[in-house]
């Protein structure tokens, strides 16, 4: 187990910071639901953690349409404040996914609200 763990922490190194030089919300949204899912099938809470991180944090920022609901496709800067402004089906149906997820595994309010809202 051990070993399956380290090829793990190696294989999910750095995917849940919201700071890095991704800023497409999809590619983003999947690293999140890898960082869910392995903490689920593993028990590391660590990367639940890191996923609860910055599923928050994507919710304060700029790619969440605070006014008209959802989220936009892309931010153009590294701290996700200046949206695309290009909302997409499928970008949001990503998110609505990993927000149920999340709200499934915790079951705090805010996931479901968020899962809700995307669609």
């Amino acid at each position: 187990m051990d070993q399956d763990l380290s090829w793990g922490e190696r294989a999910l190194a750095g995917v849940g910071r919201m700071r890095e030089k991704d800023f497409d919300v999809r590619s983003r949204a999947s690293s999140l639901l890898l960082l869910l899912r392995g903490a689920y099938y593993t028990g590391e809470t660590k990367w639940r953690v890191m996923a609860e991180e910055d599923l928050r944090a994507l919710w304060r920022s700029g790619v969440h349409d605070h006014i008209g609901g959802g989220f936009f496709s892309a931010s153009f800067d590294s701290e996700w404040l200046r949206p695309s402004f290009e909302k997409r089906l499928d970008d949001n149906a990503v998110l609505a996914l990993l927000y149920t997820e999340a709200w499934e595994s915790g079951h705090m309010p805010f996931y479901r609200d968020a899962a809700e809202e995307a669609l």
